[in-house]
């Protein structure tokens, strides 16, 4: 049953409130003109991220799942997240980008989590840490230029780690990605094409991060 709710509530979340942002991002001009590599044909509003991030929070929250998910975690995916949105509205250079992203990592890694954690050395686990995480991260990014394309590979993958997770008695991080594919999912309605808002930078290295470190 919380797996079912951790799917169902930030689901329904997003589906809620992505209309207001889709409105908000028109009237304040935060939109996407049409672009080649973007293959989309009329202006299209950006900040879908704010709503993915609402839902996933919500069903954080609603599961009480809070107080057992890594602090590392927490900080560095609101870090990432409220980079991403800067992005979105102001923009940043790459480099500033990339020295948040690698942040974010350190985040994860100072709350005991790496890659082989337990039979590889930290010389070796710290930097294959490093370049998963930020690798993911933005790979996730780079897959959002078509619709519907990173959100639903974010949704799947989401669903499926929930699914291992749950299969092996590992309860948070099951409900977790439930979690973020349930946002994802919600988000796909009006990101599936033709998408009627992108989730912009805020929403690709959110769920690349969350999916990363899951």
């Amino acid at each position: 049953m919380n797996s079912l709710i951790a799917l169902i509530i930030p689901f329904f979340t997003v589906v809620l409130v992505t209309p207001l942002i889709i409105v908000f991002a028109k009237k304040t001009g935060i939109i996407s003109l049409p672009q080649a590599d973007r293959w989309h044909s009329r202006p299209t509003a950006l900040l879908g991220g704010i709503g993915i991030f609402i839902g996933v929070v919500s069903g954080v929250i609603w599961l009480g799942l809070l107080g057992s998910i890594h602090s590392g975690l927490v900080f560095g995916a609101v870090l990432i997240f409220a980079s991403g949105l800067y992005d979105d509205v102001k923009g940043l250079r790459p480099y500033v980008k990339l020295v948040i992203h690698i942040i974010a990592a350190v985040l994860v890694m100072s709350s005991g989590v790496f890659v082989g954690k337990g039979f590889l050395p930290g010389y070796i686990a710290i930097p294959i840490t490093l370049l998963w995480v930020v690798g993911i991260t933005n790979a996730m990014n780079l897959l959002d230029n078509m619709d519907g394309l990173c959100t639903g590979i974010s949704g799947i993958i989401g669903l499926f780690l929930g699914i291992n997770f749950l299969l092996n008695d590992q309860s948070m991080l099951s409900l977790l990605s439930f979690s973020v594919s349930g946002a994802a999912f919600g988000f796909l309605i009006y990101n599936f094409s033709p998408a009627r808002i992108f989730m912009g930078d805020s929403g690709s290295l959110f769920l690349g991060f969350l999916l990363s470190t899951l």
